[in-house]
């Protein structure tokens, strides 16, 4: 268990060479009836080493201050250096 919350845009450096999880959420009410069903999805990513210039120009950017711990997989300044993504 992780005892640290990464933020944006200090924590993109730590993704360089290591790893990190991702956890998504979502709860869908039934307004008529008030049933409620919900589910949370965990996901692993693998980073290959990111070079500086890549980060700087990620923070320069901006980008990265728009979404969850600066963490955009998509990114096509990131996607290159995503090892492997699993789910469980």
């Amino acid at each position: 268990v992780c005892m640290y919350l990464l933020v944006e845009p200090l924590s993109l450096p730590g993704y360089s060479g290591g790893h990190v999880s991702t956890v998504g959420g979502v709860v869908v009410t039934n307004l008529t009836t008030g049933k409620k069903l919900g589910s949370l999805d965990k996901a692993e990513v693998y980073f290959h080493d990111i070079p500086d210039e890549i980060i700087e120009n990620l923070i320069d950017e901006g980008v990265v201050f728009r979404v969850a711990g600066g963490l955009l997989l998509e990114h096509p300044l990131v996607l290159p250096f995503v090892e492997a993504v699993g789910w469980f």
